[in-house]
């Protein structure tokens, strides 16, 4: 890295922190309590979603032996169902019986005449419990008596088999035409579901006869390969059934595909590993892609990211609209503001030195300046700037007003930039300055508001340089709210700048760069002018120590680097949808080497929460970075990566300490591969981009 491409890539930092301050948000603390909480158990009952069943859920004592009835409920229309079983925690068993659900093959509603059951270990707390057919295979899996060892293997099996969280995962009705607020994962569970559906309308057999068909071709050589490919081919037929609404229309774009595949051919059983940690690893590679996937889902497959469609909306808006649409009139907005402030008193002035533009401003006795922006005689821009108190001089400066309105209305190719203003300048017994802009911008598709009344504006603090024939700023603040037809932002910054003189052989670069920032505020998603309920918010904030001495023209070494400290804690919520919180700081002590702290966090609308957190090292010389982190299981992951080659290398250990997988590059796509021989993209659609 080159060194204006190091200092650029720091100024880069900054700006990416301003920017994702403002669009995501802190995360909370946690605390302790003393206050023993009850156990309560919500989830789904579904082949789709069961309306009125009785959801039972039963005790389960050391030795796996069904014991006392805790609790009872009737599932509403959705399959929803909530039982607070006091202050019992240990094993128990959900069972669900009766009740109606619509079948998804044949859209028609069918008596549910069986029994779904799920098994746990350990409830305690909230805990979200799907009871479906998956579940219940994994029941029969675990076989009697209902042990916790046993319980954990059968649903890590069936987990690992269909690659899905079968019993905190809840499925979607695939047949609902509003799905934009699920998960690749509740789709994928959904799909599975009413792929039993056109299997049992294929073959004519009950749902309770087919999964004694997958129960015993597991227990025969733990594999599907009797049932794997039955399954796929009752998946794509259901993709192509005009009531699946979840647009998804092939096997490759579902994540069952691959696992279903794999173990039609290979075991899901290695011979003495505990399946349960094999699952643990899977579960938090799973959840990791789910959080990413949550925040930008760059597959168009299924519903959105929360943060792709919005970013993408006003990436676009900016891009194709305002930046078209105010740049010029801005930068002639500028070129009028440069010159009234030179003014040397009344008078006609006309100015051509901003080709193809004339100016003409006329400045009145009583302070008032009409101004015309014209091009080949044809008016652009016009105003009126009035201004108000006595002319306050200026060291290299001629006069600048002491306060002043601005009202004025600029051309733009869609319509009119209109400015309605006024600025305060005041001066104190030191030559420092002081500016304060209140007022509001607007435009085709654009409001910016820092009207005074609402506290809002910008405030900058200026100084003479040493010679006297300029001002330098040294602070900024800004609090406002800017709006267009796709967001909306209310953010506050304080930025304190210091001058930065770097030399090398000659040549002198003078910056203002940023010793400390603190920054914080919100992005919310508009349609229509009104919020979708989704919305980031966040706090940023930083030091730069050595900003005023580092040399911006000389390589980095051991004596020159830049010295700084940045954190970042964010938000990203939306209705209907996980709430995904993070947390990041870096900072560098040392010649180009940069040290992290990363972590999310993942609170599922069916309050199941995950994390993953850690650090590690980038360094900037060798290009070679390092993380280790630990998920809310225990579970480890050890990455390396040399970006010069490039090279990923890495591990996922249980809590325990056994390798359960490996970590590595097929091709440039970043891949795990487990301890059961079956690998799988960590985001796939996504490799490494050759620089």
């Amino acid at each position: 890295m080159n060194r204006r491409n190091k200092l650029n890539f720091w100024l880069g930092i900054i700006l990416a922190a301003v920017t994702l301050a403002f669009a995501a948000g802190c995360g909370g603390g946690g605390g302790g309590s003393s206050v023993r909480l009850d156990t309560n158990l919500l989830g789904l009952a579904s082949k789709g979603p069961i309306e009125g069943g009785t959801v039972s859920i039963y005790a389960l004592d050391a030795a796996g032996n069904q014991g006392a009835l805790l609790g009872t409920a009737i599932t509403d229309d959705d399959g929803s169902y909530s039982i607070d079983i006091g202050g019992y925690q240990g094993n128990v068993l959900v069972q669900v019986t009766g009740g109606t659900y619509l079948d998804e093959a044949t859209n028609l509603p069918v008596a549910f005449a069986g029994t779904l059951r799920a098994a746990l270990t350990n409830v305690t707390g909230t805990v979200s419990v799907a009871v479906t057919p998956l579940t219940e295979l994994a029941v029969l899996q675990a076989g009697l008596p209902l042990t916790g060892d046993r319980i954990n293997r059968g649903n890590a099996m069936v987990s690992s088999l269909f690659g899905l969280n079968i019993t905190g995962t809840m499925p979607s009705d695939v047949t609902q035409p509003d799905l934009l607020t699920a998960t690749q994962a509740e789709l994928d569970y959904g799909l599975f579901l009413a792929a039993l559906s056109q299997l049992s309308q294929q073959t004519g057999r009950s749902i309770a006869e087919l999964l004694a068909e997958l129960n015993a071709d597991l227990l025969d050589d733990s594999t599907l390969n009797a049932t794997g490919s039955q399954l796929l081919n009752a998946l794509e037929a259901y993709l192509g059934n005009a009531n699946n609404q979840t647009g998804i229309g092939s096997t490759d774009q579902s994540g069952l595909k691959d696992p279903i595949k794999y173990f039609s051919e290979n075991p899901v059983l290695v011979p003495a590993t505990d399946i349960s940690d094999v699952w643990k690893a899977k579960a938090l590679v799973s959840e990791f892609r789910e959080t990413v996937l949550t925040l930008n889902n760059y597959t168009g497959v299924g519903a959105p990211g929360i943060l792709d469609t919005p970013a993408r909306r006003l990436a676009n808006e900016l891009n194709q609209e305002l930046v078209p649409e105010l740049t010029a009139a801005l930068d002639r907005l500028a070129w009028v503001a440069q010159w009234a402030m030179l003014l040397p008193g009344p008078g006609s002035y006309t100015f051509t030195d901003y080709p193809p533009y004339t100016l003409t401003i006329n400045y009145g006795d009583t302070g008032a300046m009409n101004f015309t922006v014209s091009q080949d005689s044809v008016v652009l821009d016009s105003g009126l700037l009035t201004v108000e108190g006595e002319a306050a001089p200026i060291p290299g400066l001629s006069t600048l007003p002491a306060g002043g309105v601005v009202e004025a209305s600029f051309q733009t190719p869609n319509g009119r930039l209109n400015i309605d203003g006024g600025y305060q300048f005041t001066i104190g017994l030191d030559s420092s300055i002081t500016l304060t802009v209140n007022g509001s911008i607007t435009a085709p598709g654009l409001n910016i508001d820092l009207l005074a009344a609402a506290g809002r504006g910008v405030t900058l603090y200026l100084l003479p340089t040493a010679d006297q024939t300029s001002v330098v700023p040294t602070r900024l603040i800004f609090n406002g709210r800017a709006e267009t037809n796709t967001t909306r932002l209310d953010g506050y910054l304080d930025a304190i700048l210091v001058e930065n003189t770097s030399t090398d052989s000659g040549e002198t670069q003078v910056l203002y760069l940023p010793s400390s920032f603190n920054l914080n505020g919100s992005f919310t998603e508009l349609n229509g002018g009104r919020s979708t309920g989704t919305v980031f918010s966040g706090t940023s904030a930083g030091t730069w120590s050595n900003a005023a001495t580092f040399n911006t023209l000389l390589p980095v070494s051991d004596t020159n680097y830049p010295v700084f400290d940045a954190t970042f804690n964010g938000q990203v919520s939306a209705d209907g949808r996980p709430t995904v919180t993070t947390f990041l700081r870096a900072r560098e002590s040392a010649a180009d080497l940069v040290r992290f702290d990363a972590n999310y966090r993942r609170q599922n609308t069916d309050g199941r929460e995950v994390f993953l957190s850690g650090s590690g090292t980038l360094n900037y010389d060798t290009r070679i970075l390092t993380g280790t982190f630990t998920n809310q299981d225990g579970v480890e992951v050890e990455i390396y990566f040399d970006f010069n080659q490039p090279l990923l290398t890495g591990f996922i250990n249980a809590a325990g300490g056994e390798k359960m997988a490996d970590i590595s590059l097929v091709g440039l796509v970043p891949t795990v591969t487990y301890i059961d021989g079956y690998s799988e993209p960590i985001l796939p659609g996504l490799g490494i981009p050759i620089q």
